[in-house]
């Protein structure tokens, strides 16, 4: 236990003030101020009864006017209270997110029957704990990859720290299914860091298998790490190959995990098809959309410079600080401290192409090559393949592989500066990121909607 408390507390305390942050944004916050709260909601509490639907849905707008949504979110005001979310202001681009059976919404669907809560605000703030609660779950999982990839503690805890992002903080308290994937893009990346290590490759498989089962019921935005944990499969394989005269029952050992990996995926496929078709179905619909979008059209658009200059400034927004519907920009000087950041961060590792090395901070040469591979694959899927289609992007779809881009930054830094300064530096920022985070809730996100 002591050992423990040595290795693991400064992740501790991060996870803690993460938590009391993204709690104050969950609490603090005017019903239905953060994206898609309502359409949410609906997928949460309905019914497959279409009149229950609309009773559900004019319920929800009720509330929303009652808690003046139009006027916070700076939409055109009503005159008289819409029926459904199709008449409604803001709300039109937005419906078939009511129609999309997840996981998340059997979770919050259970959560609401033990607890019988009918009332829309109840629900509300609960579906909120419950996403704080799994945004909780994806942090641990993140000081989890840091003690993997790092040896320094103090490195370790800033990769932690990346989830001081006001946005990432912001979206955490909000009634948002997106945090599962959240959760299994970190499985994912910690599963690839463990297949390379031969003695832990088959808990690997194991955690790699639920993370695909969960992420095709839930959001397919961590499905852009799959190529990394693939190389990591082989990297591990081959691995594993060189020490088989050390280890004679490997093989059986190997084909076993596969044979119960294979049973528990079937089986939770069977019972899900069985008791909830509905969401099997629209997990193979996520499926196959995900492969169709691999073929991007490129949009007459995609070959103006100021619409990349539009999209840049929009995705980063959408990264650092952008509240409400989209509507409330932060303080430039917020943009412009994570882009100093970014900044040094890529200098640092700028520096090491250079100089033909590798950061000494991380354990493993290959935590360097899956780290490349997993920010590619998420800057294509959560930004490229957007702009070349001649859409916007928002920056917090890039949050499912948070844990590769908390690594990027640290080990960039630990690379731009001596030695001697990393402790300072990586204590500093860390100070500084999570300032930044409590300027954002009270003086930027709470005054803007209270007064």
């Amino acid at each position: 236990m002591q050992d423990f408390d040595n290795q693991c507390s400064h992740l501790v305390w991060v996870w803690l003030v993460f938590m009391v942050t993204a709690l104050s944004f969950a609490m603090w916050t005017p019903p239905f101020m953060f994206p898609d709260e309502s359409t949410y909601l609906a997928g949460c509490m309905e019914s497959q009864d279409p009149l229950r639907r609309e009773a559900l849905e004019k319920q929800i707008l009720l509330e929303m006017d009652r808690h003046l949504f139009w006027q916070r979110a700076g939409a055109e005001m009503p005159e008289h209270i819409p029926h459904t979310f199709y008449q409604a202001p803001m709300l039109r681009v937005i419906p078939t997110q009511f129609a999309k059976p997840t996981t998340f919404y059997l979770i919050a669907h259970r959560l609401l029957a033990l607890f019988n809560v009918a009332s829309i605000l109840n629900a509300l703030f609960l579906l909120r704990l419950l996403s704080v609660a799994i945004a909780g779950v994806a942090v641990a999982i993140q000081c989890r990859i840091a003690r993997e990839v790092f040896r320094d503690p103090f490195w370790q805890s800033a990769v932690v720290s990346a989830v001081a992002v006001p946005q990432y903080v912001y979206m955490s308290g909000a009634l948002n299914p997106s945090n599962l994937a959240w959760v299994s893009g970190g499985m994912i990346t910690l599963a690839s860091f463990w297949l390379l290590v031969p003695s832990r490759r088959n808990r690997g498989y194991l955690l790699l298998a639920a993370a695909l089962l969960l992420t095709l019921l839930t959001h397919r935005a961590a499905l852009a790490l799959v190529p990394g944990a693939a190389v990591a499969m082989l990297v591990g394989h081959r691995r594993g190959s060189r020490g088989r005269h050390q280890e004679p029952s490997g093989r059986w050992m190997n084909a076993g995990v596969g044979l119960l990996i294979g049973g528990i995926s079937a089986g939770c496929t069977v019972f899900l098809l069985i008791t909830h078709p509905l969401v099997v179905r629209s997990a193979v619909i996520r499926l196959v959309t995900t492969f169709y979008q691999l073929a991007v059209e490129p949009s007459p658009v995609a070959s103006n410079p100021s619409w990349w200059l539009e999209f840049a400034s929009f995705f980063w927004r959408g990264t650092i600080l952008f509240y409400g519907w989209l509507s409330q920009d932060g303080p430039v000087w917020i943009y412009g401290l994570y882009g100093f950041i970014a900044c040094g961060a890529g200098l640092g590792w700028l520096g090491a192409l250079i100089r033909w090395r590798r950061p000494m901070v991380l354990r493993d040469p290959w935590h360097v090559a899956l780290l490349w591979i997993f920010i590619g694959g998420m800057m294509w899927a959560g930004a490229g393949q957007y702009g070349i289609r001649g859409h916007l992007s928002q920056g917090r779809y890039l949050f499912a592989a948070w844990p590769v881009f908390g690594i990027g930054v640290a080990a960039g830094w630990s690379y731009l500066v001596p030695q001697q300064w990393h402790r300072v530096v990586a204590i500093g920022g860390q100070v500084v990121m999570w300032m930044v985070a409590a300027v954002s809730l009270w003086w930027v996100w709470i005054p803007g909607m209270y007064f």
